[in-house]
C-alpha cells in the first residue's frame, strides 16, 4: 500500500440537506496516485505537508502545503503525491443538497476549486473537534454535523474570495427582510442590519431597486399573508399578527391599499367557489 490512512466513518444523519460520510488523515508515499475516479459525493483536502498535483476538468493544480481543494460530485479527477516530498492531508467527505450552497459562500467553486488555508492550527483544532464529536453516537450525527458548521463558518470568514447571499448593501437588506418580516423588524433594523444609517440606505434602496425599503417589507408581508388567506383557515387577525403588522385594522388598510379590497373578500375571491 502506498499511503496510510487514518478514517472515521461519519454516524448516519436524518438530515438530508448536508451529511458527512467519512473524515480523517492520510500520509502518501513517494508517487502515490489515486485515480482517475469519481467521486458521488463532496470532498475538501486540506494539505498538511508536501506536494501534490490535482487533476480535474482537464486542468492540473499543483499544490503544497498550506493550500486545499474541493473535489465535486461526477467529475473524474486523479491526485498525484509528489515523488520527493509526497503530501500528507485532511480529507472529509460530505453531500447532501445545501452542499453547493455552502462551498459556494466560501468562495469555492468548480472552476475554482483550489483555496488558501489561513490558519493551520485552527484547522487542526477544528478537526480534532470533529474527532471528538464523532464519538458521539447519540446525537445521531447531528453534533458532528454541528462542529462541520463551525469549521466552515471559519472558512467562509477568512476566505478572501468569500460571496455572501447578497453582494451590496441593498441584496443583503432586502434579503434580510425578507427572511425576518414576521418578525416585527422596521426599515432602521435592516439598515442598521447592513451598516448603513437610514435615511442613506433608504435612498440607496429605492434608486437600486426602484422601490421604497418600506414598501418592500410591506410587500414581503402581503405576499405571504395572500398566501396564507389562500391556503389556510387562520382569521384574519391571526395572519396579521404572523406576518409582522402590529394588529389587523393596519394590517386590512395596507391590503385594501394594495389590492382595492380587504383580505376577507380578497380570500373569498380565491375560494374553491370563486
Amino acid at each position: 500500500m502506498s499511503y496510510e490512512t487514518e478514517r472515521y466513518d461519519a454516524p448516519l444523519c436524518p438530515n438530508r440537506g448536508l451529511r458527512l460520510i467519512q473524515y480523517g488523515w492520510q500520509t502518501c508515499h513517494s508517487g502515490h496516485v489515486q485515480g482517475p475516479v469519481v467521486y458521488r459525493h463532496h470532498s475538501l483536502t486540506f494539505i498538511l505537508s508536501g506536494k501534490g498535483t490535482y487533476t480535474a476538468d482537464g486542468k492540473t493544480h499543483y499544490l503544497t502545503a498550506g493550500q486545499a481543494f474541493s473535489i465535486f460530485p461526477d467529475t473524474s479527477f486523479l491526485c498525484r503525491a509528489d515523488d520527493r516530498d509526497p503530501w500528507r492531508y485532511v480529507f472529509i467527505v460530505f453531500h447532501g443538497s445545501d452542499a453547493p450552497a455552502l462551498l459556494k459562500s466560501a468562495g469555492i467553486t468548480q472552476e475554482e476549486p483550489v483555496f488558501p488555508i489561513h490558519d493551520n492550527a485552527a484547522l487542526l483544532h477544528d478537526i480534532e473537534a470533529l474527532r471528538e464529536a464523532g464519538k458521539d453516537r447519540n446525537t445521531m450525527g447531528y453534533g458532528l454535523l454541528a462542529a462541520f458548521y463551525r469549521m466552515m463558518g471559519r472558512l467562509i470568514g477568512t476566505h478572501e474570495n468569500a460571496e455572501p447571499l447578497g453582494t451590496t448593501p441593498v441584496q443583503r437588506a432586502a434579503e434580510y427582510m425578507a427572511a425576518n418580516f414576521p418578525y416585527g423588524i422596521t426599515v432602521s433594523d435592516a439598515a442598521a442590519f447592513v451598516g448603513l444609517e437610514r435615511s442613506w440606505f433608504y435612498r440607496l434602496f429605492t434608486r437600486e431597486t426602484v422601490c421604497s425599503p418600506s414598501r418592500y417589507l410591506t410587500l414581503c408581508r402581503l405576499k405571504e399573508a395572500c398566501s396564507m388567506l389562500e391556503n389556510t383557515a387562520y382569521t384574519v387577525t391571526e395572519i396579521a399578527n404572523s406576518v409582522g403588522f402590529y394588529d389587523a385594522a393596519h394590517f386590512t388598510r395596507a391590503f385594501e391599499q394594495e389590492y382595492g379590497i380587504p383580505p376577507s373578500r380578497w380570500r373569498h375571491s380565491k375560494g374553491p367557489s370563486a
